[in-house]
């Protein structure tokens, strides 16, 4: 049966059920439809919902009103916010959660931050995933809806990040600590065996696929040599955990890590409620210089680490990572793919003990959710890589592992070096983060239509 044949014979039982079963004599009382109004109102109308029709005429918009466009997501937005939240209302969310800069500990709770990062409206981001979904399917975009993606690509590539880190943490599965302990499922390993790689210094589960000689050898290059051709999909700007990347990645991934620590340097003193400059800072400077390297055509997600054990325990941890995260938002600005801070891995010192080390991760883990709060805050993108077992911070007796795709193998050797399992599992998570984040990347070129909306900024 048809849905309209649906809908007239519910009505007709309606009508049967109320007036009850006429007679075939009776006399049809019904009056003669040319009697009838042209119009008749029924009693479920109700103007004051009724939407006004669109296209409103010019002089009936109100002032922070889009003219309204067929098929354009910036209808029925607030016009005044085109340019995404401003900087002071950023500073403002964040002093709110951290108790007015003085107390990270209100976010550095994993299940808070999460919680929070969920939490944090993204309007802006939303709207330009809207306008890359028309671009990705065929769909030509209007002049202020370029301008409004360009303008605020930062929020959209913060989404995007929040939707890889949701995706990695989803392999993480609960282990009994006592199965680790039982089968000396050990991240470090400290002595030495007469099986170890001669090349790792640890003990090999798997076979050797021949490339543990190599896993050094994908060190930083000079941005002052010109670089070459080929299937290049990301760049890293490492200065600790990443100055060298797995050989998986040699061909991929462009090593331009600092290896001067006087570039690693940006200024923590500044006023947090000001802007920061790239060009101000050694570090913006260093990361510019890089960008340049790179030539006028070659476009790539960049990767920025960011060494929370570099920050001096005499300065505020807050106020460094936000003037850190100034400098970020500041390139966003004049590079138009993803930039993307990716935080240092807890890397132990030569002369830990299983405690420091559990100590260490949890420690990470804390940094790491304050960052992924303030970033979201700024909107900015922030990643961190699932490589190392996390403790749980409610319950001993388990810790959080990826059972399905890793190789229950030391991470680090004696000489706390990264192992070919530690290079393994980089190579994984930085492959999956590079292909979502070229994946939606926002093009070079855009063709637009332009609208007729005299004086307003993305019509200069």
């Amino acid at each position: 049966m048809a849905l309209d044949d649906v809908g007239e014979s519910s009505g007709e039982g309606e009508a049967g059920s109320s007036s009850g079963h006429e007679s075939p004599d009776q006399d049809d009382t019904s009056p003669d439809p040319d009697e009838l109004p042209d119009y008749q109102e029924t009693a479920t109308t109700n103007r004051a919902f009724t939407p006004p029709p669109f296209p409103r005429e010019r002089e009936n918009l109100a002032k922070t009103e889009y003219l309204y466009v067929k098929n354009d997501s910036l209808n029925f937005q607030d016009k005044s916010k085109h340019g995404g939240p401003s900087f002071l209302s950023q500073i403002k969310q964040i002093a709110k959660l951290t108790g007015n800069f003085s107390n990270i500990e209100l976010i550095s709770d994993p299940t808070r931050a999460g919680t929070i990062s969920k939490s944090i409206q993204n309007e802006t981001g939303h709207l330009c995933a809207n306008i890359r979904h028309k671009i990705f399917d065929g769909e030509r975009i209007s002049q202020r809806e370029k301008h409004y993606l360009m303008k605020n690509r930062g929020w959209f590539y913060s989404g995007i990040a929040q939707v890889i880190t949701t995706f990695l943490c989803a392999h993480l599965k609960a282990i009994l600590t006592e199965e680790i302990q039982t089968n000396n499922w050990v991240e470090i390993q400290t002595q030495r065996t007469p099986r170890d790689c001669v090349e790792c210094l640890t003990v090999h589960k798997r076979i050797d696929d021949g490339i543990c000689s190599r896993r050094n050898l994908n060190g930083a290059r000079s941005c002052d040599s010109p670089i070459e051709d080929g299937n290049w999909m990301a760049v890293m700007i490492g200065c600790s955990s990443y100055l060298f990347l797995p050989w998986q990645m040699a061909n991929t991934m462009l090593n331009l890590s600092l290896t001067d620590p006087s570039d690693y340097v940006w200024d923590t003193v500044i006023p947090l409620h000001i802007e920061g400059d790239h060009s101000q800072t050694p570090l913006g400077r260093a990361i510019m210089k890089r960008i340049n390297s790179l030539g006028p055509n070659r476009k790539l997600p960049l990767y920025v680490e960011f060494c929370w054990t570099k920050i001096s325990p005499d300065t505020s941890f807050i106020h460094s990572l936000i003037n850190f995260l100034k400098v970020i938002k500041s390139l966003q600005k004049v590079y138009l793919p993803p930039i993307t801070v990716v935080m240092s891995l807890a890397t132990p010192h030569k002369r830990h003990t299983p405690n420091s080390y559990e100590g260490l991760k949890k420690e990470f883990i804390r940094k790491s959710c304050v960052t992924r709060v303030v970033a979201n805050c700024m909107g900015i993108s922030f990643l961190e890589l699932i490589v190392q077992r996390r403790p749980s911070f409610t319950n001993d007796l388990f810790q959080w592992n990826n059972s399905d795709h890793w190789n229950m193998e030391p991470i680090f050797n004696r000489h706390v070096q990264y192992t070919q399992e530690m290079n393994r599992r980089i190579a994984a998570n930085f492959s999956t983060i590079t292909f979502h984040m070229a994946e939606n990347q926002i093009p070079k070129e855009l063709f637009c239509y332009e609208t007729d909306e005299v004086g307003e900024v993305w019509c200069d």
